[in-house]
C-alpha cells in the first residue's frame, strides 16, 4: 500500500510541475540559454554528477572533511538540481503525450 501511496505523490507533484514548465526556462547561469527541457534536463543532470562525484570514494575524503553545514548545502544544491531535472522530465512526458495522444 505504501508504495502505491509514493507512486499516487509523485504523480501528482509531476503534474504540479507540468503545469508549471512554463516558468522551468527562468533560470540563471548557463542553463538561461537552454529552452528546451531536453536541453536543460542534461545541463542539469551534469551539474548534480559534478556536486557528487567529489563526495565519493577517495576524492570524497576532502569533502567528509568539510563542516557539517557546508556538507549539507552541498547535497542540498544537488536535490535542487535533481528536483529541477525530475521537472524537465515531466515536461518530456507531457510533451511526449501530447505527441502521442
Amino acid at each position: 500500500m505504501a508504495a502505491h501511496d509514493d507512486t499516487d505523490r509523485l504523480t501528482r507533484e509531476a503534474r504540479a510541475i507540468e503545469a508549471e514548465c512554463a516558468h522551468l526556462g527562468a533560470t540563471v547561469g548557463a542553463l538561461e540559454f537552454h529552452d528546451h527541457p531536453r536541453d536543460r534536463l542534461a545541463v542539469r543532470l551534469a551539474q548534480a554528477d559534478a556536486l557528487l562525484a567529489g563526495t565519493l570514494g577517495e576524492p570524497g575524503e576532502g569533502w567528509r572533511r568539510l563542516a557539517p553545514a557546508v556538507q549539507e548545502s552541498h547535497l542540498w544544491a544537488a536535490w535542487d538540481l535533481i528536483r529541477a531535472a525530475r521537472g524537465d522530465l515531466a515536461c518530456l512526458d507531457a510533451e511526449r503525450r501530447g505527441r502521442v495522444a
